[in-house]
């Protein structure tokens, strides 16, 4: 991304290591990395893997947020040109996948979340374990805090009870609107070309941003695994579907998608 001066070494001006609040800005998918419309040589984002064409048999990706640090000259007499540091991807999110409870057999429970995004730490700047529930009378998406805790039946994530949303999500016309727990439009959602994007419209604080981000990469992931082929072609089926994702599933996984068991 070009910095003030013009140079393209030099990090975007609002990727700042002391968590800065983000302007409006367009964040674009390409493959596994997200970055501003811009330029796509210096991401934002990255995922463990691709997204936007895999099918159910993947049920975790990594969202990392990749910082940039800017250093000058080492001296009070020196030349002070600005340099880039490293990249430096710090795990933020894990996303994570669930079609049935623990076993297979049966369904979810509508108290838990088939997408949700887990916090790594408090450390991380993110608003904590976010899960996502679809509305019954309209195509409209809550993202509600999660109790992680053991509880119920299956010891499986929980929406908070009576939480309030952070962010919600509901097409309108060809995009999905994401606005904020004061019902504000903070970013639209737009699918053009088979190109994937997110028109932030609002200044947002780095953790807002960073799950705003995560949620999109689920409603992604969601679409993606719902329009994919079913599973087919036994073993090698199931293992096709994680080499299109970059991922290796293990034996259990497999067993699961193909028997309905848990793969122990």
């Amino acid at each position: 991304m070009s910095s003030a001066n013009g140079s393209d070494d030099l990090p975007p001006a609002y990727d700042i290591e002391n968590d800065g609040p983000w302007p409006p800005t367009i964040l674009v998918l390409v493959g596994q990395s997200i970055h501003a419309e811009s330029a796509a040589s210096a991401p934002l984002f990255q995922l463990s893997r691709g997204i936007d064409n895999v099918g159910s048999a993947m049920t975790e990706v990594e969202l990392s947020r990749v910082q940039y640090g800017v250093k000058t000259g080492g001296g009070p007499d020196a030349e002070e040109t600005p340099a880039m540091k490293k990249p430096r991807p710090r795990h933020v999110y894990t996303l994570k996948s669930m079609s049935r409870a623990p076993g297979g057999m049966e369904s979810l429970p509508s108290t838990s979340p088939h997408y949700y995004i887990q916090a790594t730490s408090r450390q991380q700047q993110t608003l904590g374990h976010l899960g996502l529930r679809k509305s019954r009378l309209r195509s409209r998406y809550s993202a509600l805090p999660l109790d992680m805790s053991v509880k119920g039946d299956y010891g499986i994530p929980q929406f908070a009870k009576d939480a309030k949303a952070l962010f919600q999500t509901q097409k309108k016309g060809d995009q999905w609107a994401w606005t904020d727990g004061e019902d504000k439009v903070v970013a639209l959602q737009e699918e053009s070309d088979g190109q994937h994007k997110l028109l932030v419209s609002a200044e947002m604080r780095s953790d807002a941003m960073a799950s705003l981000v995560a949620l999109w990469c689920c409603r992604i992931w969601e679409v993606s695994a719902e329009n994919a082929p079913k599973v087919g072609g036994g073993i090698d089926g199931v293992r096709q579907q994680f080499k299109s994702a970059k991922g290796t599933p293990s034996q259990a996984t497999v067993n699961r998608l193909l028997f309905g068991g848990t793969g122990a």
